[in-house]
C-alpha cells in the first residue's frame, strides 16, 4: 500500500484492531516531553508592579517629580499640611479676608487676654501690633454668656427658700446673649461711624477686638457672684468694672481724644456711662435676689 498522508489517523484506526499490539501516538511538536506542560509565551505573562514603599506620612509609590517638571526658582515648595498664604488685600467677600482675623495661636490669645485685664496702660495696643483678631473675642463672649446664665441660676438656687420649688430661669441666657453681643458689637460700630464722620476713623476690627478681650474679667466675676454674700458680689462686679473700664481709658481714650479734639472728652464720658450701665445690669439682673 502506498504511504498514507495521515499517519496519525492510521495509527488511531490501527489501535482499534483486536490485536494486543499497542501503538503509541507521538505528541505534537508544540508540547514538551517532561510533565506534558505547555510552553508559556513571555508576552502573555501578567505585568509585575513594583511594591509600594513606606514614606514618612503615607504608604505609596516614591514621590518623584515628573520628567521635565522643575520647581520655580526662588519659590519654596509648600510644606505638607501648611495652609496657603493669606492675601492681605482680599475683598470682604473672599475667604482670605476673614482668615486674617483668625490667624492667631494660643500664645497670642493668652497674651491679649492678660493685657486686656491690666487697666490704665497701653499694653493691649502694644500686644496686638496692628493685627486685631476675632478668635479671642468670639470665644470670650460666648463663654461669658453661658457663664452668666449658669452662675445666675446657681446664685438664684443658693438664695432660694428651701420650702419653695426652684425653677431654672432660661430667660437669663437670652438676656445675657442680647446684652453682651449688643454691647461688644453695637457700641464699637457706633463709635467707628462717629470717628469717621467727625475725625480720624479707627478700624472696626480693632474696636471689636478691644471690647471683646476686655470682657474676660467678667467671667471670674460671675463665678465669684455665685457665693451668697452680697458684699462679695458687689466687690467682684466693681473690680471687673474698674479693670475693664481702665482698659478703655488706657488704650482707647487717648486715641478718641486725639481724633476728636472738640468732642473727644464728651465721647469718652458717654462710653464710660454705657460701660457703667452694663456693669450695673450685670449685677442687678443676674445676681440680685430678694432677701
Amino acid at each position: 500500500l502506498p504511504p498514507s498522508a495521515d499517519p496519525v489517523g492510521d495509527a488511531i484506526f490501527a489501535g482499534m484492531d483486536d490485536s494486543d499490539t499497542a501503538v503509541s501516538i507521538p505528541p505534537p511538536s508544540g508540547f514538551s516531553d517532561s510533565g506534558h506542560t505547555a510552553k508559556q509565551d513571555p508576552s502573555l505573562q501578567p505585568p509585575q508592579f513594583e511594591p509600594f514603599q513606606k514614606h514618612d506620612h503615607a504608604w505609596g509609590p516614591a514621590s518623584q517629580p515628573a520628567p521635565g517638571f522643575e520647581q520655580p526658582s526662588g519659590q519654596a515648595a509648600p510644606a505638607e499640611g501648611d495652609a496657603p498664604p493669606i492675601q492681605d488685600d482680599a475683598p470682604f467677600y473672599k475667604l482670605d479676608f476673614w482668615r486674617s482675623f483668625f490667624d492667631v495661636d494660643t500664645d497670642d490669645v493668652a497674651n491679649r487676654i492678660i493685657q486686656g485685664c491690666f487697666p490704665f496702660t497701653k499694653g493691649f495696643n502694644e500686644t496686638i501690633a496692628n493685627k486685631p483678631d476675632m478668635w479671642g473675642p468670639v470665644w470670650i463672649c460666648n463663654t461669658l454668656i453661658f457663664v452668666m446664665a449658669l452662675c445666675g441660676n446657681m446664685a438664684s438656687y443658693f438664695s432660694s427658700d428651701s420650702d419653695k420649688i426652684w425653677q431654672y430661669d432660661f430667660e437669663k441666657l437670652t438676656f445675657a446673649a442680647a446684652m453682651i453681643y449688643g454691647y461688644v458689637s453695637v457700641v464699637p460700630l457706633l463709635l467707628h461711624c462717629a470717628l469717621r464722620m467727625f475725625g480720624e476713623g479707627l478700624p472696626l476690627s480693632y474696636l471689636l477686638c478691644l471690647y471683646g478681650y476686655m470682657m474676660f474679667v467678667f467671667i471670674p466675676a460671675a463665678v465669684i457672684c455665685t457665693v451668697p454674700i452680697e458684699l462679695l458680689r458687689w466687690a467682684a462686679v466693681a473690680a471687673a468694672c474698674v479693670s475693664s473700664g481702665g482698659v478703655l481709658v488706657g488704650n482707647l481714650a487717648p486715641i478718641v481724644i486725639s481724633s476728636l479734639p472738640a468732642r473727644g472728652s464728651l465721647t469718652c464720658v458717654v462710653l464710660g456711662a454705657i460701660h457703667l450701665a452694663i456693669c450695673f445690669a450685670f449685677k442687678v439682673y443676674f445676681f440680685e435676689f430678694p432677701s
